[in-house]
């Protein structure tokens, strides 16, 4: 009829158009004949969406009616009862979506555009993935795609949940569905009813939910929710799918149908409660939130954009419309969403929407507030940069002042006139300053090229101290600093002498040995003071990079140079006093053996000449006094050993504990524990008990400490008012300093048979050493003797003791020989000559007590010698008889070393005699008055000597034995006659 033959020619104006535009729309074949399309499309175009995930606006219009099926009176359509997909619908982003802007109610039987429409020639552009179901004549037609009859509603719909937010009705969302089996389900529905589907989108109770559990239940669901229509489905490669979803209206769940694969649940709608559009509070309800919105808009929003196209083209006369679309553009939190959505009073609705825009407002108002702080800030430091920037130039251009780099190539280049630095060093900074001139400030290789200048100008090329020679005043300061060490001193003044003499003391290279606590370091402190020379002391205990002697190659990150060039540049001169403390504990590492770095700096021959790896300048450390501190010189590696010249440093005597105990530890520690002088005194008594049972080690340092601990219980006594006045003498330092930790040097009063006192030395100084030996077994033959030897003896003590016991045999053969009686180990002989083959029947034990400790050294030769002739003739050694040497196989006495050390030990021990070896008699004699003071020593040079010190009642019985080697040692030995050799081979 005519109705249907004005629709055909529409749709053909369609066509015509689409056919217009083939150069971007590939050809969509023949169309199908005419048909009528159920409805009216008054003006019909294509529009295409703006970005992905941005909330679209469904109505252009909120008054134009939905499109319902056409009425063949032509009478107007019905008005709908809540509210459908209004009359402006956008799809995806370059898809092609339908879109109905018409109000006809109805097809006119004149046929053409529907009232409110147009002529139906608009252009339209956009991809055709959305043509062919209109243009094919599709069943999902424009009216279908938009809304359906306002009062059907599906009777049961497939459940989507939402987490984060609820849809509310005139609202397009993307979801993005995850679920394949889901999204498998969603594209077959599409393609069997050939239009895109209703589904119910409700949101969950729960905030959050464990990856991959469905919902199957409505508890977990709000009751209310949206029916949506999908408007556009995208499938995403391994992604799963996006659905485009336009909210048609407010739905509550009546029963569940199924849950399986998936929830579907029966729905009915859910209607507003009536209300006037009209009324005043409604109106001004929607006035208010307009008001708001325009304050949001004139603000930073998140959702500014939608509400300026809210704010244009949502009609006021629909609140209901209004309070949805202000809600949902808040960031408000899901619960208060999920209110707002389950109100159907449209008045309450439009408060809570309001209360909900006016947290908004505030926000932005905050926002807006710390974002002007920020851009004033920001703006404050960029203007001050700006006014810096351009002061600096007008300062250059008026010459007041000059570029960053050049004032600091300027300032290099003054310190370098004022140095003396040799032509080698001169080049290399010259050379540095001219790449400095050529870099960037900013480049990096700029920042290391600065540090490597700052190090060269900072050397003190040329730049010396004063040295003073004067003999007389570094005597007054080592007196002043020190006490006793009479020796020590003496070498260091002699040391002095030569380099008056001589004018300068370059080329030495002095090492304190001694035990720790004597004044090593404070010893070096006091020449440095007497030269006048500044002092610089570091520790190379455990090293073991070369590089902290040598320096870092440049090249590494944090490269310095080595101690040598810190020194220098830190005292300021060339000539400094360089302590290198505990040098035997140099360690050894995959980085290199600092030991043998030192060999170069520390060899006068080569330092002239030093090279660092990180200054790669040669640098002259031959007027530098290298003072080296050890222990012990064992573990220095000879050639390094060889460079030093060694000064031991000795222990104290009693006395000079007793004076430096007096005069400086206990005034310095009554300081620090902050007591008067008259507060507290301490008897030299007291003092002297302290230093023989408390602190017997060679050094002051633990005297230090039990002093400190005296005053401390003191002033304790002094702060909680115990006492006022304290007086410390014998009668009461146990009370103050506990029990005795050295009741007794001694561990027999008298010895036994078989025991002899002997005299060691350590790196802690000298200490007695006592030698065991009994008898465990004596066999009726001879030939089945033995020996074992106990106390944690090392290989060279061990070979000692065998020694020990061939010389004791030949001992007792001699005096077997010679006649001479005793009632053997047993008590009693089996005949003659039974003491002569003793040991060759006898088990015997040799022990040095204190286990735990290690022992080492042939020292103790003559010692274990005379233990077993002692044990051997039954008889006791002398009382008070203390000795040392190392013996041989034919009995000649050895020199050993420490001998101060072990003078010292007898004295604390309370021995009377001492045996030395012949050969120190030379070290005897250095020794002082008080080190000597008590003590008769005796030299041996043969064990016979020893013996007859030992044993005075067999005195003399071993002359054979000790002629023997005499005999051996005075003999006249007759040179033999040279050959006769040419003239001229003599000559060469």
């Amino acid at each position: 009829d005519k109705g249907e033959t004005a629709m055909g020619s529409r749709v053909r104006r369609l066509a015509g158009l689409a056919a217009g535009v083939s150069r971007r729309i590939p050809p969509l074949g023949a169309l199908p004949p005419p048909r009528r399309l159920p409805g009216t499309v008054g003006k019909v175009h294509f529009a295409q969406r703006p970005a992905v995930g941005s909330l679209q606006l469904l109505a252009a219009n909120a008054t134009a009616p939905f499109a319902t099926r056409g009425r063949r009176d032509g009478g107007p359509a019905p008005a709908p009862a809540w509210p459908r997909v209004p009359g402006s619908l956008r799809g995806l982003h370059r898809s092609w979506v339908l879109r109905s802007d018409g109000e006809g109610p109805g097809e006119e039987e004149g046929g053409g555009a529907a009232p409110g429409g147009g002529d139906g020639d608009e252009l339209f552009e956009g991809d055709e993935s959305g043509m062919p179901e209109v243009l094919n004549g599709g069943q999902e037609t424009g009216s279908q795609l938009v809304s359906r009859d306002s009062d059907w509603v599906p009777s049961e719909v497939i459940v989507i949940p939402v987490f984060r937010r609820p849809i509310f009705p005139g609202i397009a969302t993307p979801i993005a569905l995850t679920n394949p089996a889901f999204c498998e389900a969603i594209l077959k529905l599409k393609s069997s009813t050939g239009s895109y589907p209703l589904v119910g989108i409700f949101m969950t109770k729960q905030p959050t939910r464990e990856e991959g559990t469905p919902i199957t239940s409505t508890e977990d669901l709000h009751q209310i929710g949206c029916l949506g229509q999908v408007v556009y489905i995208h499938g995403v490669q391994q992604l799963g799918v996006q659905l485009l979803v336009a909210g048609a209206g407010r739905i509550l769940i009546t029963g569940t149908v199924r849950t399986e694969p998936f929830l579907t649940v029966s729905i009915q709608r859910c209607q507003d409660k009536p209300f006037d559009p009209s009324d005043k509070m409604i109106k001004a309800w929607v006035l208010q939130i307009i008001s708001t919105m325009k304050s949001v808009v004139k603000l930073e929003h998140s959702f500014k954009e939608q509400l300026q196209t809210a704010l244009t083209q949502v009609d006021v006369n629909n609140p209901a419309l209004l309070a949805d679309i202000t809600a949902s553009m808040t960031t408000a939190d899901r619960d208060s969403l999920q209110n707002v959505l389950n109100t159907l009073d449209v008045q309450d609705r439009l408060s809570q929407a309001l209360r909900l825009l006016t947290i908004e407002l505030d926000q932005a108002e905050l926002q807006k507030s710390i974002h002007k702080q920020m851009e004033d800030s920001v703006s404050k430091m960029q203007r001050k940069h700006f006014l810096t920037e351009q002061l600096k130039i007008i300062k250059k251009e008026l010459g007041l002042e000059k570029d960053d780099k050049e004032e600091l190539i300027q300032a290099l280049t003054a310190k370098l006139a004022e140095l003396n630095a040799p032509p080698t060093a001169e080049k290399v900074i010259t050379e540095q300053l001219k790449k400095m001139s050529m870099l960037e400030p900013s480049s990096p290789e700029f920042n290391i090229t600065r540090t490597y200048l700052d190090w060269l100008v900072s050397i003190p090329w040329g730049v010396s101290t004063d040295e003073n020679f004067d003999v007389k005043k570094a005597a007054k300061v080592l007196d002043k600093d020190h006490y006793g060490m009479k020796d020590v001193k003496d070498r260091i003044l002699e040391f002095i002498a030569v380099g008056k003499l001589k004018g300068s003391v370059q080329g030495r290279i002095i090492c304190f040995v001694g035990p720790p606590g004597v004044g090593k370091t404070s010893i070096g402190q006091s020449v440095a003071s007497s030269l006048n020379r500044k002092f610089y002391r570091f520790s190379v205990g455990g090293m073991t990079d070369v590089a902290e002697i040598k320096g870092h190659r440049r090249t590494y990150v944090g490269a310095m140079p080595g101690k040598a060039v810190q020194a220098l540049k830190s005292v300021g001169c060339n000539n400094p006093v360089i302590m290198l403390d505990e040098i035997d504990k140099v360690g050894k590492g995959y980085q290199g053996d600092p030991a043998s770095a030192m060999l170069e700096m520390l060899d006068p021959a080569q330092n002239a000449e030093f090279l660092d790896h990180y200054l790669d300048v040669p640098i002259d450390l031959s007027h530098v006094l290298f003072i080296c501190t050890a222990n012990s010189m064992d573990t220095i590696p000879g050639p390094l050993k060889d460079r030093m010249e060694v000064i031991q440093v000795s222990g104290y005597t009693a006395d000079d504990k007793l004076h430096i105990a007096k005069n400086h530890l206990w005034p310095a520690a009554r300081t620090d524990a902050g007591i008067k002088a008259s507060q507290v005194t301490i008897s030299p008594e007291a003092l002297r008990t302290l230093i023989t049972k408390y602190c017997r080690e060679p050094g002051v340092r633990n005297l230090q400490k039990q002093v400190a601990k005296l005053l401390r219980k003191a002033a304790y006594l002094f702060a909680t008012g115990a006492k006022d006045k304290l007086s410390i003498g014998v009668g009461n330092l146990a009370t103050f300093s506990g029990p005795p930790v050295f009741p007794t040097d001694r561990i027999y009063d008298k010895t036994p048979p078989g025991v002899v006192m002997g005299l060691a030395w350590s790196s802690m100084g000298g200490t007695s050493l006592y030698i065991e030996a009994a008898t465990v077994a004596e066999a009726e033959e001879a030939g089945k003797g033995s020996m074992r030897s106990t106390g944690q003896m090392g290989d060279v003590m061990k070979e000692s003791s065998d020694i020990a016991l061939s010389v004791a045999k030949r001992v007792l053969r001699d005096l077997s020989r010679a006649g001479g009686e005793g009632k053997g180990a047993k008590g009693k002989g089996k005949g003659e000559g039974s003491k002569g083959v003793f040991l060759e029947r006898a088990q015997v034990h040799l022990h040095i007590p204190e286990g735990a400790t290690p022992k080492d050294g042939p020292s103790a030769g003559v010692a274990m010698t005379t233990a077993l002739l002692s044990l051997s003739l039954g008889t006791s050694v002398l009382d008070d008889l203390a000795m040392t040497g190392e013996v041989t196989l034919t009995g000649k006495v050895l020199p050993v070393g420490g001998i101060k050390e072990k003078v010292l030990a007898a004295q604390r021990a309370g021995v009377t005699t001492v045996v030395l070896p012949e050969a120190n008699r030379r070290d005897w004699g250095e020794l002082d008055d008080k080190s000597r003071e008590g003590l008769e020593v005796r030299f041996a040079g043969h064990y016979a000597d020893v013996f007859d010190v030992a044993f005075p009642m067999h005195a003399g019985k071993l002359s054979a034995f000790a002629d023997e080697i005499r005999r051996t040692k005075n003999t006249k030995k007759v040179p033999a006659k040279k050959p006769k050799v040419p003239r001229e081979a003599e000559e060469r």
